[in-house]
């Protein structure tokens, strides 16, 4: 049984605004006679008193007989409480609607207003409109052709047609951002979420490698790195990203290693500077290289800073040793390093 289609067929008394409740009965099972639709209603208000008085029998627009009518609310318990298949589908997507609107489902807040559009278009919608929207206690005294809906605030209650439509259209943009908001906060902390995931990742790795003892300076930098990326990653937050890409000015005293790491660079060696020169180093000439970049680096930055050098771990020979470690920052006094041996 089509929702949308509930009131397409069955007469409404225009002085009370009640709908007849043999017509749903027919309406929801074509092929029963009227005498049987008769019996139904007689059935369906024995042992429910509420239901009984919620009937009137009324002369539908002053032509035929008394016939039993009713307002929309109770057309629908009537076609609840009703025996066979199109009743039983009625009430299963009655059930499906229910759950939608009790879980929120903000798609439903088009389908309305998609209907709101499409039954203002005619005559028979806006009719169909006005009867189910009017409230029981107009519909009993027959007040007024729209009838108050239930819920609204007072001031809709005389407005216009367009006017409702202008203060729906503005009630569901509204909650339309407002839905907007509430992804953008749980985007915001998955994020966060996220960033706290990634530094505690780095922490966790340097410590394993403490713990084994084989971290050194240049690892605890690369991994403060690591940490610091993390933290000041915008991950989709506009301000973040903005406070990210805020680092402070290049200080060429400050030595390479207290320096942001977007001024330090990528690691360097003195193998990979004379590739990108194009040139060989010379056998044996690795220690003379080294000797030469420490005196460059310390005319640099001072004999502090060239004490203090971090130091990496590097296999020779099957033994690990210790060697300096510089970043792209300081290519150039590699280049040099390099150039003395040449």
């Amino acid at each position: 049984m089509d929702l949308a289609n509930v009131t397409a067929s069955i007469r409404v008394d225009r002085a009370t605004g009640l709908g007849s409740v043999i017509d749903v009965i027919r309406m929801v099972n074509p092929n029963q006679e009227r005498t049987a639709a008769t019996k139904a209603v007689a059935y369906l208000t024995a042992d429910d008193e509420t239901l009984r008085r919620s009937i009137q029998h009324v002369r539908i627009n002053g032509k035929g007989k008394p016939t039993p009518c009713a307002s929309a609310r109770v057309l629908v318990e009537v076609v609840f409480l009703l025996p066979g298949k199109a009743a039983r589908d009625f009430r299963r997507a009655s059930a499906t609607t229910v759950c939608r609107v009790l879980g929120g489902d903000l798609s439903i807040v088009g389908e309305v207003e998609a209907r709101h559009h499409a039954l203002q278009q005619t005559e028979g919608g806006r009719a169909a409109q006005e009867f189910l929207l009017r409230d029981d206690e107009s519909s009993a005294t027959g007040c007024g052709q729209v009838g108050q809906v239930r819920a609204l605030p007072v001031e809709l209650t005389l407005a216009s047609q367009a006017e409702r439509s202008a203060y729906f259209q503005a009630w569901s943009k509204r909650t339309n951002e407002e839905g907007d908001l509430i992804l953008k906060r749980k985007r915001d902390e998955a994020a966060l979420a996220a960033k706290k995931a990634r530094a505690q990742f780095a922490v966790e790795s340097y410590e394993l490698l403490r713990t084994m003892g084989v971290a050194d300076d240049r690892d605890r930098i690369t991994f403060s790195d690591a940490v610091r990326r993390a933290v000041g990653d915008g991950g989709g937050d506009a301000e973040a990203v903005v406070e990210a890409l805020a680092v402070g000015i290049d200080d060429p005293a400050v030595p390479t290693p207290e320096c942001e790491p977007f001024y330090r660079g990528d690691e360097i060696s003195m193998h990979t500077v004379a590739s990108e020169m194009g040139v060989k180093i010379p056998h044996n000439s690795e220690g003379r290289i080294g000797k030469k970049m420490r005196a460059l680096y310390r005319d640099r930055y001072g004999e502090a800073a060239a004490a203090s050098i971090p130091k990496r771990s590097i296999e020779f020979r099957g033994q690990m040793f210790p060697a300096n470690a510089y970043w792209k920052r300081d290519a150039d006094l590699m280049r040099a390093a390099v150039q003395s041996v040449l």
